[in-house]
């Protein structure tokens, strides 16, 4: 124990000599440099003797030789004469320029025609219609009566198509009933009411159904799973089928029942139903969808609500 606390006194000595050897030579290396910033300063001072900012105490008497030239005003003295006024004459001829004419066969700018041409025309029409009115009212011929009488059976033609087929000549309204214009009565088609849904009576097996709902917006035929237990139509085939409901609610089926006989009037037609556990509804118990319709090839006929097998 005492070899090795010796031995670490030892080694402390050691560094603090050396710690010691150190900071005297950092000192001696500072010292240097500043003596060396000293004579950096000397020498400058030396080569630039002006410093910046400051002008020279001891002037310079024209170090390069320049010749400067003084030049003395001369006062003279002129005499005033009076300003004589100028004229101009000037020679009104006339000046003709250079003036490129224009050619005379110009092309004509072209114009959208005006939108319902016939209004504008009709118009003119009546106004000249009208001016004849006036000049026809202000007419009057002194003639004897027999050689009038003898000269209108010439214009009774034209004088009864010109009272009889007077033009209207303002814009009035003018009350048009339904039979007067084809076009109006055919143009416009008759509202109809809502027919309501297509409905049928069917029978399957031994139970009828008074009405069942033809969705041909459906395409599939659905059968409550009450109606499918009373009817007793064998076990269903399972399916991984789903149906998406009005509301976007997301249903299973209880499974698939494949050859199903509807008897609708005297045929009996072959359907798929899907079975769905669900409330049935008194009205409509069942639906019968596209498939069932194309096996038929059943014709809907919206204006009479009926259904054509």
């Amino acid at each position: 124990m005492e070899n090795m606390l010796e031995r670490v006194l030892q080694n402390q000595e050691r560094s603090d000599t050396s710690m010691k050897n150190m900071t005297e030579l950092v000192g001696s290396h500072t010292a240097s440099i500043q003596n060396l910033e000293l004579q950096m300063r000397d020498l400058s001072r030396e080569q630039n003797p002006k410093q910046k900012g400051t002008l020279l105490s001891d002037t310079m008497v024209n170090p390069k030789e320049v010749k400067a030239k003084v030049e003395v005003p001369i006062v003279v003295e002129v005499e005033r004469l009076p300003k004589k006024v100028r004229t101009q004459e000037v020679n009104h001829e006339e000046v003709k320029e250079n003036v490129i004419e224009a050619p005379k066969n110009l092309a004509p700018i072209p114009r959208p025609p005006p939108p319902f041409a016939q209004r504008l025309a009709r118009r003119v029409d009546d106004g000249k219609l009208e001016k004849f009115y006036d000049i026809l009212k202000q007419f009057s011929v002194n003639i004897p009566f027999v050689e009038a009488f003898q000269e209108i059976s010439r214009f009774a033609k034209y004088l009864k198509d010109l009272i009889t087929k007077k033009r209207i000549t303002k814009n009035e309204v003018v009350n048009v009933t339904h039979r007067v214009s084809s076009i109006i009565a055919t143009t416009t088609v008759q509202k109809k009411e809502d027919p309501g849904a297509f409905t049928i009576p069917c029978t399957i097996g031994l139970h009828n159904f008074a009405r069942a709902l033809c969705d041909n917006g459906s395409s599939t035929n659905l059968m409550p799973l009450a109606i499918y237990k009373k009817a007793g139509l064998g076990m269903p085939r399972p399916t991984s089928m789903r149906l998406q409901m009005a509301d976007r609610s997301i249903k299973r089926l209880v499974g698939i029942v494949d050859d199903v006989l509807v008897k609708v009037g005297k045929f009996l037609l072959p359907t798929i139903f899907v079975i769905l556990d669900c409330v049935v509804d008194n009205e409509i118990s069942i639906i019968l969808g596209r498939p069932f319709l194309a096996t038929k090839r059943a014709i809907m006929d919206s204006e009479r609500n009926e259904i054509k097998f």
